[in-house]
């Protein structure tokens, strides 16, 4: 995998959800509604949450794609991406904070334009993939449905309202990061005591998330 291939979903996830123009996202709209694990671990193809958390990092930290807006909120990606174990639960804390989007993300965008308007142009195999070469993410809709990549919650099930900055199910106050496996990183759902992908046992109360 690599972060230009995360970069390129970004932009067709915002062209999807006719953003592209932005100037900024917000931390909560990055993580949760435009490049959540199961998006990613679908059109990207990682095979644990670890790969997705690092180099979610690396384009955080990077600056070629987005930049945080805030001192505080660079600081930490830096402190997280040098730490030993890296993830991105730290970002609870900055839901509201922006990024801005950079040079290099708009230059996926175009090139990805001039592909899909029937322009072909010489790459190499170790050139970043395009928008154009990713898997479909799903079908875009309107932009609030492109946002709302998850629409329901994954423990009660209940519709969620369309709110980009949502963290917690307005019904039963279950956390919509979901608990991952301590082994792998994969996702579990509620009340499972073993890992689907490794197997490792683990407490009911760890998938309960209330």
């Amino acid at each position: 995998m690599s972060v230009e291939t995360l970069a390129a979903l970004l932009a067709r996830r915002l062209d999807e959800a006719g953003r592209a123009g932005d100037a900024s996202v917000s931390v909560a709209e990055l993580h949760r509604t435009l490049l959540p694990y199961h998006i990613c671990r679908g059109s990207v193809g990682y095979a644990t949450k670890a790969e997705y958390d690092i180099e979610m990092l690396e384009m955080l930290s990077s600056d070629r794609y987005l930049l945080p807006a805030e001192d505080e909120l660079r600081a930490a990606v830096r402190d997280e991406a040098a730490s030993p174990e890296p993830g991105l639960g730290f970002l609870k804390n900055f839901s509201a904070a922006q990024l801005e989007i950079q040079s290099d993300l708009s230059t996926v965008f175009d090139t990805s334009a001039s592909a899909l308007a029937g322009e072909t142009p010489e790459r190499s195999a170790s050139e970043p993939a395009t928008l154009s070469d990713l898997p479909a993410a799903g079908p875009a809709g309107t932009p609030d449905q492109a946002l709302r990549a998850d629409a329901a919650c994954w423990k009660c099930s209940r519709e969620l309202p369309p709110r980009p900055d949502l963290r917690f199910c307005v019904f039963c106050g279950a956390d919509q990061d979901r608990p991952c496996c301590p082994a792998c990183g994969e996702e579990m759902n509620a009340g499972w005591a073993f890992c689907p992908r490794c197997g490792k046992g683990v407490s009911a109360a760890s998938t309960s998330n209330t």
